[in-house]
This record gives C-alpha cells, structure tokens and sequence, in this order.
C-alpha cells in the first residue's frame, strides 16, 4: 500500500510540474502578444506621422 501512496506523490507531482509548464506557457504566450500589439500600436502611429508629412509636403509642393 506505501508503494502505491508513493506512486501517487510522483504523479501528482509530475502532473504538478506539467500544469505549471502549461501555466508558463500561456503566460508567455499572453505577454508575446501583448508586446506584438504594443509593436503595431507604435506602427500604427509611425504611419500616421509619415501620413501627415507627405500631406505637408504635397500642401506645400502644390503652393510652389
């Protein structure tokens, strides 16, 4: 009967293990992802300023 009790101490602590790996996982996932929407925010913003120079400058062409 010990025997058994140990066998379900290791694999509760396998399964243990391999949750935390799961947890770890989509954590790193979720931070990935925000990061990729932090990068295309900024891009999004970097194009808008791009956008309104090139407005700026066709303005000022057309005034010559």
């Amino acid at each position: 009967m010990k025997e058994v009790q140990e066998e379900v101490v290791k694999a509760t602590e396998v399964i243990q293990l391999r949750n935390q790996e799961i947890i770890d996982g989509f954590n790193s996932a979720i931070e990935k992802v925000r990061e990729f929407g932090r990068e295309v925010s900024q891009d999004a913003k970097n194009a808008q300023k791009i956008a309104s120079q090139r407005a700026a400058a066709d303005k000022q062409e057309r005034a010559l």
